[in-house]
């Protein structure tokens, strides 16, 4: 399928930035809450409403390496860092409901990547075991399989797309009606829910316009997009003027439809952690490259774009506020700073009590 590319020409439009006037905007992200691990074994709950930590809740199993949200928002799933325990966390109630892990004995299980179907219930787990024998560790292949969380069962294996064994950590989602799996490689491999089989697949390499390279997209999961789109940045080759260039792309595994705008030259543009505003219109990203950290706003419509060099971090993700006035940088370290997201400009920064673990911030509402 061929679809609409922005052309070049009014790429990466770089608009001057102006300050609003003191007081002109009163400093709230809305109604939500952010949801952050810690090194302090809990998670931080933050409200967006004045930035303030309003609660801490303990983990039970160990330090929690990530969390994902279900696709409810009721809960709240955290794989620790040593990877051998998954932690549920009940978002209204702001406690620890439930853990399990799938070591046994002597044989280590750690869990690399997973998701979770939408009844809340089953996840698609991809892990590796580690058995000690006598004189050594015997490393096992990589296995994917799907596990019933509140039986704490691993219900049968999922096979591997194409039957190759994924030696490194892969991507992987569910529709979001449940009744589909997705594998994304190069392909999107489509699994039947009912069966778990691979039953088809969505070459997408072709999607852009001619003249364009190949088009390799990452399927990430992106909050506040509609159901079953992701979106996010890509980069590509352009035949005619001989250059790399980077878009920004929506792709339905459902419809097999791709929605691609070029922006610019790669060289150029934003290289890391992106999000999208409330209403979609308009896509924040980051490039971290060390002495030369630049924030990106980009008009999605239009395909123009600003940015600023400000003072970042080694290491740093991006999310928009409820409201999309504000943005959250976040990640390393034990603050959240909070950005002007019309003049990209710092207005707050929250402290925390520990360091954040790697992982997503999420934004929920009130429950």
């Amino acid at each position: 399928m061929r679809n609409a590319i922005g052309r070049l020409g009014a790429a990466f439009a770089l608009v001057g930035c102006a300050a609003l006037p003191s007081g002109a905007q009163e400093l709230t992200g809305g109604d939500g809450f952010m949801y952050v691990g810690t090194y302090a074994a809990d998670v931080h709950v933050i409200s967006e409403e004045d930035f303030s930590v309003v609660a801490r809740i303990p983990a039970e199993a160990g330090i929690p390496g990530g969390l994902l949200a279900t696709p409810d928002g009721s809960r709240l799933v955290a794989p620790t860092i040593d990877y051998e325990w998954v932690e549920i966390f009940d978002v209204a109630e702001r406690r620890s409901i439930d853990r399990f892990t799938l070591t046994e004995r002597n044989a280590k299980m750690r869990v690399r990547a997973m998701a979770v179907h939408p009844d809340g219930r089953h996840a698609v787990i991809m892990a590796r075991r580690y058995q000690k024998l006598r004189d050594r560790w015997d490393i096992g292949d990589m296995e994917l399989f799907l596990f019933d969380m509140e039986g704490k069962e691993r219900l049968q294996d999922v096979p591997w797309p194409g039957g190759a064994v994924q030696e490194t950590r892969g991507s992987f989602g569910f529709s979001s009606d449940g009744s589909q799996f997705y594998f994304f490689t190069d392909e999107v491999h489509i699994y039947d829910t009912e069966s778990y089989e691979e039953v088809d697949s969505w070459d997408y390499s072709g999607a852009l316009d001619e003249g364009m390279g190949d088009f390799r997209f990452g399927f990430t999961t992106t909050p506040r997009e509609e159901p079953d789109w992701y979106a996010g940045f890509f980069r590509v080759s352009e035949d005619i003027q001989d250059r790399s260039v980077i878009g920004f792309a929506r792709a339905n595994p459902i419809e097999r439809r791709v929605e691609a705008k070029v922006l610019g030259p790669a060289e150029m543009g934003p290289q890391g952690s992106f999000a999208l505003a409330p209403d979609r219109s308009m896509a924040y990203a980051l490039r971290q490259e060390v002495g030369n950290y630049q924030l990106w706003a980009i008009d999605l419509e239009t395909a123009q774009a600003r940015h600023v060099v400000f003072e970042g971090r080694p290491r740093m993700s991006l999310e928009v506020s409820s409201n999309g006035r504000y943005l959250y940088i976040y990640a390393a370290g034990n603050t959240v700073d909070v950005y002007d997201a019309g003049t990209l400009e710092l207005r707050h920064t929250i402290d925390l009590d520990a360091d954040m673990t790697i992982g997503r911030l999420w934004i929920l509402p009130a429950r």
